[in-house]
């Protein structure tokens, strides 16, 4: 029998030592800083639309996200052809990953637990969650690698060599679970990853080629709001460097060390881009703005799950 209590507990106490990771790294940030100098960046004249375009476009990634798993739901696992519905959980998934103690295990539990509700195999189900992930990990990956030679400021940096190196050691693991997904067939959580039958196997490739394609548009697409966003604030960034921060940025957000990822982000966009002569107060400050569009476009959840609730 599962203990709901000790869960519930654990999951609470795994959010305040996140919490409490997010204190001590904004500490170490903005001690670096004068931190009256990003209330003046933010009472200076912010160019409001570049922030409005960028918001809208976050906006659009969201819905390519959802496409991306709506696509890989339906061709491999079968799963039915509701498009509203994959953007609603898409949207709940998210709310419930910023705003709920467990971070983005909480989300995707969410999104599994409302479709599994719906009397659809539930192993299929997660099956589509995990290959989503790992085909955006893979489009990461890939674009990191191109964006490490595409910045001199990063190629530069011997440290860097290292980090892109352990990125492209774990894309490489992911294309093979992909692409050759016979290879690791003998493992159970593989086999249980991939669909069964041959005629489905067979499209196999095209569809995971397919996804990761999409998701690399999305995470170019999410570099765009970097650059508009410091667009906003006055500031012009190199655009290779932003989809390198931004990438990185992806990446050590999802180590469970803070809370939604505050002081993660922020150290990163500090370390990277005053390496080009961005004021630490101006990278801070579009770093804040681009969590905020996140929380902004995760409300459209809430929203959602706020309409059920009035229904009910």
């Amino acid at each position: 029998m599962i203990n709901t209590s000790l869960i519930a507990k654990t999951s609470y106490l795994g959010f305040a030592a996140r919490l409490l990771g997010s204190g001590f790294l904004l500490f170490f940030v903005f001690r670096a800083m004068d931190t009256r100098g990003i209330a003046a960046v933010f009472a200076s004249e912010v160019r409001i639309i570049f922030l409005v375009v960028a918001f809208i476009l976050y906006g659009t990634t969201q819905i390519l996200a959802v496409r991306k798993w709506y696509t890989m739901s339906t061709t491999l696992f079968g799963l039915p052809r509701k498009f509203a519905l994959y953007v609603r959980l898409f949207f709940v998934g998210i709310f419930y990953a910023h705003f709920l103690p467990g971070g983005q295990l909480v989300g995707e539990g969410v999104k599994a637990y409302r479709m599994a509700g719906l009397s659809l195999p539930a192993h299929r189900v997660i099956a589509s969650q995990i290959l989503d992930r790992i085909t955006g990990f893979i489009a990461l990956g890939i674009l990191a690698t191109l964006a490490y030679g595409m910045s001199p400021i990063i190629y530069n940096n011997t440290s860097q060599f290292f980090v892109v190196c352990g990125i492209l050691i774990a894309t490489a693991v992911g294309i093979a679970i992909v692409v050759m997904p016979r290879m690791f067939s003998a493992l159970p959580w593989v086999s249980n990853l991939l669909p069964q039958d041959s005629a489905v196997i067979a499209q196999h490739k095209y569809v995971a080629w397919y996804a990761i394609g999409f998701g690399a548009v999305i995470h170019l697409l999410s570099s765009v709001v970097v650059v508009l966003v410091f667009f906003g604030l006055g500031v012009a960034v190199p655009f290779w460097l932003a989809v390198w921060v931004y990438l990185v940025a992806g990446i050590g957000i999802a180590v469970p060390i803070s809370y939604a990822g505050l002081g993660v982000r922020e150290g990163i966009f500090a370390y990277y881009f005053t390496q080009v002569g961005v004021a630490p107060e101006f990278a801070v400050s579009a770093a804040l703005l681009v969590l905020f569009i996140q929380f902004a476009s995760a409300c459209i959840g809430g929203f959602a799950e706020l309409a059920t609730l009035w229904k009910k």
